[in-house]
């Protein structure tokens, strides 16, 4: 036996229809299954208190989209008691919530932008190229949340802080980020105060 793909150029409308009269043309014997693209969204600014169940009821109500078809991938604590969610979802439905600029999560009006695929070296843990092309610091040995070794990300006890810190030096080190200047979205004294101690005591110096 073999499979027949069939593409069909428009929404989730369309393929659903199509999808109809294929299983009524072909009677129960045939199996029909329906594929779409997928693309990831982050929301931002949601207060502590929003869950994954939140995230998935405001991209629904936003898009008319089944729930079905929403999955939260992760939920980050951010400074200042905030949150971010990862969110994979239809291409149409993430086009649709990202073109509203902001989405209603409970009580917050949360920023919405779309996730970018980064290449990560994994040697200096820096973004925009691969290990085999790195001249940096050799950062293997860390893991990639604080830049501590001997022990693996998840298992990380680290302030937000410190985690935020060298963050900020990985960036410095890519070339993202000026030392003498926050990232745009860390607007905060003591956090960037830690970042420059951080910066030019560290044992992991930028390049």
């Amino acid at each position: 036996a073999g499979g027949l793909l069939i593409e069909v150029r428009g929404g989730s409308t369309q393929v659903e229809a199509i999808s109809a009269e294929v299983e009524k043309a072909t009677g129960p014997d045939v199996q029909v299954r329906t594929m779409g693209s997928k693309s990831t969204i982050e929301i931002m600014d949601m207060d502590e208190w929003s869950t994954s169940a939140d995230v998935c009821d405001a991209v629904a109500a936003a898009s008319t989209c089944s729930e079905s078809d929403i999955k939260v991938l992760r939920i980050r604590k951010l400074l200042g008691r905030s949150q971010a969610a990862i969110v994979l979802a239809p291409t149409e439905v993430t086009r649709k919530v990202i073109s509203y600029g902001r989405l209603r999560v409970c009580m917050v009006n949360c920023r919405v932008r779309e996730c970018e695929e980064k290449t990560r070296c994994f040697r200096c843990l820096s973004f925009g190229y691969h290990s085999r092309s790195c001249t940096g610091v050799d950062r293997s040995s860390c893991n990639w949340r604080c830049g501590d070794g001997g022990h693996k990300a998840a298992d990380s006890s680290a302030s937000i802080e410190t985690r935020m810190a060298f963050n900020m030096v990985l960036r410095v080190a890519e070339g993202t980020e000026n030392v003498e200047r926050p990232m745009e979205d860390v607007q905060h004294p003591k956090l960037w105060s830690f970042f420059k101690s951080t910066y030019e005591e560290s044992a992991l110096p930028a390049t």
